[in-house]
């Protein structure tokens, strides 16, 4: 796609910019005709009559190049999508929340199946059997975890369970101090219980964790296309379109799961249009404005230019598109204000008439 291509300054949105036919109008006022009259009427009522004109001027041109059906037109060429760009380019249906709010609660319906409560009961009957509780006579191995034999295996015939010390035949008693929780809890009801419970949460946590896995794996999995299909693109403006990367950095935000990173299709055709009508209007602006201005002999002068005349109580508005013998008229008022400022300053008092001092041109 072409749009992957740019580069430099270029935006997504300027793709589109440079795909429009810019058509070079002549522009034509009723006023033209009083040219020879400019003397005659206030330069500030005429360029308030041409303004708005260049305006209306201006929004007639953008009525017919900058239209949202043509920036959808121009994406359908440069930016396919699936579907494809349509206009008018429909509101989404649901909101990127509401989408995603809607997988998560069809993510618990299929946890119930698939990680049934019922397991969770066999939990305690399989702690009970991993410390089941050991009889008199019965088998049993241990390791001692503490005192002077720790780390020895212990072997034999349980024989004797006491409230301090286990004896196991032949001939071997081990102080319960010795003895990790394990252990005690084959041996005496409290660590019993206490082992079970402790298993039966640890187990708990286990499935907890295998579930919580499982949506998040399956909703970042799944996500991205329902926002696709909602009515969603990823939003190109939160990537830097003059890298070299964008495009494979565009093409995998398509497999994100964050909803910060999407935008609707409509408010990417609205956000675009209106970049682009900014951006045409400013252009049609200066162009008509300089066409027109030029050839009624104007002169576009800085805000600054007339600084001193405009301190002095002259006016407040003497910059801008002006008569170019008003200009002429106001350049000389000045220099008459900054030649008397140098006759009244006393040498070398650095005041405005002092070396440096330059009256800068017209802006053209």
């Amino acid at each position: 796609m072409k749009l992957f291509k740019c580069r430099g300054r270029l935006l997504l949105w300027y793709l589109v910019i440079f795909s429009f036919i810019v058509c070079v109008p002549t522009w034509t006022l009723a006023e033209d005709a009083d040219d020879d009259d400019e003397e005659e009427v206030d330069w500030r009522e005429e360029r308030r009559k041409i303004e708005a004109d260049i305006a209306k001027m201006v929004n007639e041109r953008l009525a017919k190049e900058v239209t949202r059906e043509r920036v959808v037109t121009e994406l359908a060429r440069n930016f396919p999508l699936s579907p494809q760009w349509k206009y008018p380019e429909p509101e989404p249906k649901q909101t990127l929340q509401e989408i995603n709010e809607e997988l998560i609660a069809q993510l618990k319906e299929e946890v119930k199946v698939k990680f049934p409560a019922s397991k969770r009961e066999g939990f305690e009957k399989a702690a009970r059997e991993k410390y089941k509780m050991w009889q008199r006579n019965d088998d049993v191995t241990f390791v001692i975890r503490g005192g002077r034999g720790t780390d020895t295996l212990v072997a034999g015939k349980l024989s004797r369970v006491s409230a301090e010390r286990v004896e196991v035949f032949p001939r071997r008693t081990i102080n319960i101090r010795d003895l990790d929780d394990e252990t005690l809890a084959h041996l005496y009801p409290v660590y019993h219980e206490k082992m079970v419970k402790e298993h039966v949460a640890s187990e708990n946590r286990r499935y907890d964790t295998q579930i919580e896995v499982y949506m998040m794996d399956e909703r970042e999995r799944r996500v991205p296309e329902l926002f696709r299909k909602g009515g969603y693109i990823p939003n190109p403006d939160l990537l830097d379109m003059t890298a070299k990367t964008f495009r494979t950095r565009y093409n995998q935000r398509f497999t994100s799961p964050n909803p910060d990173h999407w935008i609707s299709r409509s408010s990417f055709v609205k956000n675009l249009y209106d970049k682009l009508y900014a951006e045409r209007k400013a252009e049609f602006s200066d162009e008509i404005a300089k066409d027109i201005y030029q050839r009624k002999n104007y002169i576009n002068v800085k805000r600054n230019q007339f600084k001193k005349l405009m301190e002095s109580g002259e006016a407040n508005d003497l910059y801008g598109w002006m008569p170019r013998s008003k200009y002429q008229e106001y350049l000389e008022r000045q220099n008459a204000i900054i030649e008397e400022e140098k006759m009244n300053a006393q040498p070398g008092d650095g005041g405005p008439g002092g070396p440096g001092m330059m009256n800068p041109g017209p802006e053209h």
